[in-house]
């Protein structure tokens, strides 16, 4: 009976005396991802979600850099009426360069979890992915109608073809350490070319606390944490320590004051 109660004691009390190590070691901060196609979108065709206020002038204006294009992106777009266009509807430009000829498309997924092909407007956040993973594909027209209403199982078959172009990157987790100074994370990626022509993606992660003040990084962009005053139950227990190792050293000196100067 004696034992079953000291080891309900023990199981009540270490809980409580431990707060720091029996509990959620993360928490959750906000992450927004970006990302620079203008390398992409000179020869490519790029989306664009319409928000309000929206003409196509206006868009082949300043997507396009020239206002005489509306034929250009109305013959992409064969299906949208210029006079009702609808906030959220996606247009796709044609490539900035006009005399570009190539037809491919810039498409997202986010596999494993999530493989849809998702036509995303790079002014804007880039979709959440849950794992931070993500898979820059540039399609054809024909795999583009094959593969935005498709399976899980007709999409990996288009980015797994040998002539699909396939980009991938990487932005930030959304965890951090139960202590960690960071609340938000800035997440730019740029699309460019290496020395071989082959299409690459950069990243670059600001941290933020929680007054949305910049954090400082290392070399390998990782967070440098500030200099921290001890917790109040830190100094309690090298008090205690310290108390301890007074008394034990005074004890041992009168019982043996040569062992103890030794």
């Amino acid at each position: 009976m004696r034992r079953s109660l000291r080891a309900l004691f023990v199981a009540v009390a270490i809980p409580s005396l431990l707060p720091d190590v029996v509990g959620s070691f993360e928490q959750h901060i906000k992450v927004t991802t970006r990302v620079d196609v203008a390398a992409l979108a000179d020869t490519m065709c790029v989306a664009h979600e319409v928000k309000a206020g929206d003409t196509l002038t206006g868009i082949a204006r300043t997507r396009l850099g020239d206002a005489r294009r509306v034929a250009d992106l109305q013959a992409r777009n064969p299906d949208v009426d210029p006079n009702k266009l609808k906030i959220g509807t996606v247009l796709w430009l044609p490539p900035r360069d006009p005399k570009a000829t190539g037809d491919l498309h810039l498409v997202v997924s986010m596999p494993p979890r999530d493989t849809r092909f998702v036509p995303f407007d790079a002014t804007k956040e880039l979709p959440h992915s849950r794992i931070g993973t993500y898979v820059f594909a540039l399609l054809t027209k024909e795999q583009l109608v094959a593969g935005l209403h498709a399976d899980h199982k007709k999409v990996a078959e288009i980015l797994g073809h040998k002539d699909t172009v396939r980009i991938p990157a990487e932005t930030v987790g959304n965890l951090v350490g139960k202590d960690s100074p960071v609340a938000r994370a800035e997440v730019q990626l740029k699309v460019v070319a290496d020395k071989d022509g082959k299409w690459q993606v950069e990243r670059t992660v600001a941290w933020f606390d929680a007054a949305g003040k910049q954090l400082p990084t290392d070399e390998k962009g990782n967070v440098v944490a500030p200099a921290t005053e001890p917790k109040k139950s830190e100094l309690l227990l090298l008090l205690l320590v310290a108390t301890g190792g007074a008394a034990w050293l005074l004890h041992a000196r009168r019982r043996d004051p040569y062992v103890a100067l030794a």
